[in-house]
C-alpha cells in the first residue's frame, strides 16, 4: 500500500467523526437557543403582567384619590354633605334597628353629584364603597347624641372609610385601596 492510500483511509475516518462531532454540537446550540427564547418570552409575559398590574393598582388609587379630592374641595362641600348624609341617614337607620355599626357599603357616586373619574382602557371596573366607621366617644351617629349639640345644627364630626377596587377586563387582576376620613356635618335627622 502506498503512503497516499493510507492518508486517504485515515482522512476519511475523520471526516466521519467530525460531522457526528458538529451534530451534536449543533444540537446542543439549538438546544440552548430554544430555551433562552422561552426564558425571554416568559420575562416579556411577566414584565407585561407587571405592567398589567400596576396600571389596575393607579386606577383604583385614582380612583380613591378623585372622591376624596371631591369631598375635600370647600366649593364641593355641599355636595359632599349631601351625598354621603344618604349613607349617615341609612347608618342611623340600620344602628336603630339594633344592627351593628359600619355594615352598610354605600356607593357615593350613586347620588349622581359626584362624578366618577376615567378610567384605562384596559380597566374593566372601578368601584368605591364607603362605610362608616365608629366614633369611640359616641353611642349613635345622630346629633341628638352629640354632646353640646344644639337645636341651630351643630357640625360634628362622621368617621368613615372609603375602599377601591379596580380589575382589568377579564378580571385577571384586581387591586384595592383603602383610606379612612372624616366628614364634618350637621344630623340628616335634624
Amino acid at each position: 500500500m502506498s503512503r497516499t492510500s493510507q492518508q486517504w483511509t485515515q482522512k476519511s475516518e475523520q471526516s466521519g467523526s467530525a460531522l457526528i462531532f458538529s451534530l451534536v454540537i449543533m444540537a446542543v446550540i439549538t438546544v440552548v437557543a430554544m430555551v433562552s427564547m422561552q426564558r425571554t418570552t416568559l420575562q416579556a409575559r411577566m414584565i407585561a403582567n407587571l405592567q398589567h398590574q400596576q396600571t389596575v393598582f393607579n386606577a383604583a388609587f385614582s380612583e380613591l384619590s378623585s372622591f376624596l379630592g371631591s369631598i375635600d374641595e370647600p366649593a364641593e362641600y355641599d355636595d359632599a354633605a349631601d351625598t354621603l348624609g344618604i349613607l349617615i341617614m341609612q347608618e342611623n337607620n340600620n344602628v336603630a334597628q339594633g344592627q351593628p355599626y359600619g355594615l352598610i357599603r354605600y356607593n357615593p357616586y350613586d347620588a349622581g353629584v359626584i362624578q366618577p373619574p376615567a378610567t384605562a382602557k384596559i380597566i374593566g371596573g372601578s368601584t368605591i364603597r364607603v362605610r362608616m366607621l365608629r366614633d369611640p366617644e359616641m353611642t349613635k351617629f345622630d346629633a341628638q347624641s352629640n354632646e353640646g349639640n344644639s337645636a341651630g345644627g351643630t357640625k360634628f364630626k362622621y368617621y368613615m372609610a372609603a375602599a377601591s377596587s379596580s380589575s382589568t377586563l377579564n378580571q385577571t387582576m384586581t387591586a384595592s385601596q383603602e383610606a379612612g376620613f372624616y366628614l364634618e356635618a350637621v344630623s340628616p335627622n335634624q
